[in-house]
């Protein structure tokens, strides 16, 4: 089940999502999880020119188990700066700098491990007001190679 909310407050736009999830899968079930909690946040304002914007992405995401696990992650907590140019009203560049994603483990109480760092960058196009195509590639920083790199599309399509 989720709720997703998006709205202007002075003069910035606001992307609010949460969601609950329960999980079926056996092996899912074999491993103690029994659902997630995800909520995020993302601010976007434009700077200097009405075509650049820079926002930051907000999120955290708690595990719930039927039981504790020993070493399986229990939530994870993330700040992602990102930057956004609008060629036209339909075509636009993004990237989304994951620098600071923290995860919390069970068996390390109160000790948070830094994720690798990983960026993202894509073109999106509006091909309608309510249908949008964002193909774009993700990588980390520490291991740059072809092998490594997820090249992939995102569609969000508004009913």
């Amino acid at each position: 089940m989720s709720y997703g909310r998006v709205f202007k407050a002075g003069g910035i736009q606001n992307v609010l999502d949460a969601s609950v999830s329960k999980y079926t899968a056996q092996e899912d079930l074999n491993e103690k999880l029994n659902g997630e909690l995800n909520l995020s946040h993302t601010m976007m304002g434009s700077v200097l020119n009405p075509k650049l914007e820079i926002g930051l992405s907000t999120y955290f995401s708690q595990e719930i188990y039927s039981q504790s696990p020993s070493t399986i992650q229990m939530y994870q907590v993330a700040l992602n700066p990102i930057l956004e140019y609008a060629f036209t009203d339909k075509l636009s560049f993004r990237t989304v700098y994951r620098w600071l994603t923290y995860t919390s483990l069970t068996d390390e109480k109160n000790t948070y491990k830094l994720g690798k760092q990983t960026e993202s960058m894509g073109l999106g196009y509006a091909v309608t007001r309510d249908v949008y195509i964002y193909p774009n590639m993700q990588w980390s920083w520490s291991a740059i190679s072809a092998d490594k790199t997820t090249v992939g599309v995102a569609a969000n399509i508004n009913l």
